[in-house]
């Protein structure tokens, strides 16, 4: 494919750029000080070991500015293309709803919003449980069976539906996979607790990492990506 206006960083840089004073509080606010070499180099810090260089700096200022000029040529995919020398290279910026990430033909749409997921294998869907309690819409019927497959609007009712993050969260003697955490780790501290607000008492389970100790254990951070990563998934 050959490229009808070509768009080179270097050209773009004649005038200061509306991101170039995003960039210098970014420097100034990461605590970032021009090293020899052009290089940059944090200042001296006790408990840190995060640094920039030049590079990485001016890498992100050059993807705003492919994105604006994308903007400028009118956007779309095809556009995009004609900006970066190869459709394989994560340079500029996407998309927020996923269309343009795979730029090889035929692939814009692959993973943006609102596009159905593909099926690799046939559905099944299990059964539910009866209609036990009044009706929540308007063709629902107590006593009759409910689906996930029917797909009429009716309710569906599911006394498991989140069996697994149950299983997880609850820390309670009722649950046989916390008596079993529990024990498992009794050596470093795992054990029974008072009850807490539902009057069952508790297991307390120290945050242990699953090899033995031999890396760091879970943290919030685990959180934070199923978060953006169950998210993401939503919205593509």
């Amino acid at each position: 494919m050959t490229n009808a206006a070509p768009f080179t960083v270097a050209r773009s840089r004649k005038g200061p750029g509306p991101y170039r004073g995003l960039i210098a509080c970014l420097i100034l606010s990461l605590g970032l000080v021009p090293a020899a070499g052009g290089q940059v180099a944090p200042e001296p810090s006790a408990g840190t070991d995060l640094a920039y260089e030049r590079g990485d700096l001016e890498f992100i200022l050059d993807q705003i500015e492919i994105a604006e000029e994308h903007v400028r040529r009118g956007g779309g995919c095809e556009t995009l293309r004609e900006l970066i020398p190869s459709a394989l290279l994560p340079w500029g910026l996407r998309h927020v709803d996923g269309s343009c990430n795979n730029l090889m033909p035929h692939g814009e749409h692959w993973g943006a919003a609102d596009e159905p997921f593909p099926d690799l294998t046939s559905r099944e869907y299990r059964r539910a449980h009866p209609m036990s309690f009044d009706p929540l819409a308007e063709n629902d019927v107590v006593g009759a069976e409910t689906s996930y497959a029917r797909g009429d609007g009716r309710t569906v009712v599911d006394s498991h539906p989140r069996l697994i993050s149950q299983l997880v969260a609850n820390n309670s003697t009722r649950n046989p996979a916390a008596a079993a955490a529990a024990a498992a780790v009794a050596d470093v501290g795992g054990t029974q607790i008072d009850a807490d607000i539902t009057g069952i008492p508790q297991f307390f389970i120290p945050n242990t990492a699953p090899d033995e100790g031999l890396s760091a254990p879970t943290n919030a951070f685990i959180t934070f990506f199923g978060q953006f990563f169950d998210h993401g998934l939503d919205l593509v």
